[in-house]
């Protein structure tokens, strides 16, 4: 059986053109390596969770506690974001048999003028917190810390 040589071209062209419509803003702050997921949204928000089992203490305070817990989860979210996130790995092979596989992350940062929008539970053992910042409040908060480098 031979092969068409000539609808290779054509499908690469395809997948070519495929691929330059789905361009992503480059953010102008951090350089070439972030990118922005959508440039038309003019607030994001970040969403945290935490159990109430996990807690501490007597029932309110448990309540309490998971609801802080759930604030500094949407933070730490938002950070990430902001910031970016450290990624340490560390894999061990023997043998040509993976023997350990580690990971581990790190988000370090400061997140001014966060808006609270909403603490819920979610269910009768989980509260969720939502936090937003505007693109605005990004774009200064990582020019303040690109000017502090």
């Amino acid at each position: 059986m031979r092969k068409n040589t000539k609808t290779w071209p054509m499908v690469l062209a395809c997948l070519n053109l495929t691929l330059v419509s789905c361009a992503v803003e480059i953010d102008p702050f951090l350089g070439s390596g972030a990118y922005a997921v959508d440039g038309m949204v003019d607030e994001l928000e970040f969403t945290g969770y935490a159990t109430i089992a996990a807690q501490t203490g007597d029932a309110a305070l448990k309540r309490l506690m998971a609801v802080r817990a759930s604030k500094l989860d949407a933070y730490r979210l938002a950070a990430e974001y902001v910031y970016g996130i450290y990624l340490d790995s560390n894999t061990t092979v023997g043998s040509l048999v993976v023997g350990e596989d580690e990971f581990s992350s790190r988000v370090e940062g400061v997140i001014m003028g966060a808006e609270l929008v909403r603490v819920e539970p979610v269910s009768e053992d989980t509260y969720a917190t939502t936090v937003a910042l505007s693109r605005q409040q990004i774009e200064n908060i990582r020019r303040e810390y690109i000017r502090s480098l």
